[in-house]
């Protein structure tokens, strides 16, 4: 039982479509043509997760006014000519309501924008992680 829900879709692809496949296969992944079947591929698709987006939206909003109030303000420093608001993310956990190991999650799949350890604390950049975000 897996987290992730996926589709099946067995299909038969025009020889085109199989040459182009085999071709990114075989030199993307090392793979020796010979030792497969190429008339039937399987393609396994994950489904689309709404809830997440939802998060997203959630989570941008709290940002913003986070960003937007007077509690950011101590935050702010300039920095290569930008100015933002530079968190822990526990203290983003708090702001958003996700747990920690969502922010992990996000942070090693580049949803969330950080710069560097200090003190032993990830410091993420609020404002470009809300652009970030936004482009989801």
């Amino acid at each position: 039982m897996g987290r992730y829900k996926f589709d099946k879709f067995l299909m038969r692809f025009s020889k085109d479509a199989q040459n182009a496949i085999i071709k990114d296969l075989v030199t993307c992944c090392g793979i020796c043509e010979d030792d497969y079947d190429w008339n039937v591929i399987d393609i396994r698709v994950k489904r689309a997760n709404r809830v997440q987006r939802h998060r997203f939206a959630e989570t941008i909003k709290k940002l913003e006014a986070f960003y937007n109030s007077d509690e950011s303000d101590p935050c702010i420093y300039d920095s290569e000519g930008e100015i933002d608001a530079y968190i822990s993310a526990a203290y983003f956990s708090r702001i958003t309501g996700r747990n920690r190991k969502t922010v992990t999650d996000w942070i090693a799949k580049g949803f969330i924008e950080t710069q560097g350890f200090k003190f032993g604390q990830i410091n993420i950049a609020v404002q470009k992680t809300i652009e970030n975000l936004k482009k989801m």
